[in-house]
């Protein structure tokens, strides 16, 4: 029995890791999209394609319950202006400083969890924040310095997405995790479209080239349509701050796949800050007997 436990720990953490990768695919992903198409206009496509994928596996009543609904609405507008405030942040600031202030969530997520579920942290986890914390900065070479109106931004932008993480707790054991992800994830859709209007005045998009038809299949399937269904199925399995620790090694493979399709250059720091990332990770999880 224990051993049946053992193994299915370790395959949601495997699964949460993978959620990781994917999200860090998308970051040179977009950056190929937005070159051609308006962020928001990006946003759109890529969360309604997504959401349009999901509803034949929507079979259910119950995807029609106000309940469902109201929690959907929730958590797809908390994702979309998390979204829109990293993005936009990274418009006022540094790539590296967007890279390093966006994965504060995983310092938010137990602090939030402490303050609002009294939930206890533990002496590895206590241990793994500073740690990730460390990686993070090692990987971005980032100096600290003064934060302006961009950093802000995207400080905020990594509160939401922490706030996200813990809803994710809270409403994955209440609903299926399908039709859940459906409905927040046309929640984002309808916010782009939204903010496409108002800021580009139209949300239609031109004539693309491959790179673009190929980037946003990818996103749609793997960053997006993949990614978030396993982390409302299998995120309330472990704690929000072990899931938010996993979630930091995003940045490592966001880095890796950016050398692998943007053929960007490593640093000494990205590796020393990839290996305390995974330190922090292997490090936060309890021993099993």
């Amino acid at each position: 029995m224990w051993q049946a436990i053992k193994t299915r720990n370790v395959s949601i953490r495997l699964l949460l890791l993978a959620v990781a990768l994917f999200w860090g695919l998308g970051y040179p992903l977009m950056k190929i999209a937005i070159t051609e198409v308006e962020v928001f206009k990006v946003l759109w496509i890529r969360f309604f394609l997504a959401s349009m994928l999901m509803l034949p596996f929507c079979t259910s009543s119950s995807l029609w319950s106000k309940k469902l609904l109201s929690s959907g609405v929730v958590l797809g507008t908390i994702l979309f202006f998390s979204f829109a405030l990293i993005i936009l942040g990274l418009e006022r600031t540094t790539a590296t400083s967007t890279g390093f202030l966006s994965a504060l969530f995983v310092l938010w997520v137990p602090i939030l969890s402490k303050i609002f579920l009294k939930q206890s942290l533990s002496a590895r986890v206590i241990f793994a924040i500073p740690v990730s914390m460390l990686g993070i900065l090692c990987l971005f070479g980032m100096r600290i310095s003064t934060l302006h109106y961009g950093e802000m931004m995207v400080i905020s932008g990594s509160v939401l997405t922490a706030i996200h993480i813990l809803l994710i707790e809270k409403y994955s054991k209440l609903y299926k995790s399908i039709e859940l992800t459906f409905v927040q994830f046309f929640v984002v859709a309808i916010w782009s479209v939204l903010f496409s209007w108002l800021m580009y005045d139209s949300f239609s998009v031109s004539l693309v080239d491959i790179r673009f038809v190929v980037s946003m299949v990818l996103l749609v399937f793997f960053s997006t349509l993949l990614a978030f269904w396993i982390q409302t199925k299998y995120q309330s399995y472990i704690s929000p701050a072990k899931a938010a620790l996993i979630f930091n090694a995003e940045p490592l493979f966001s880095t890796f796949f950016a050398v692998l399709i943007l053929d960007e250059i490593l640093g000494v720091g990205v590796y020393i800050g990839g290996a305390l990332i995974m330190l922090s990770i292997v490090v936060s999880q309890e021993k099993t007997t």
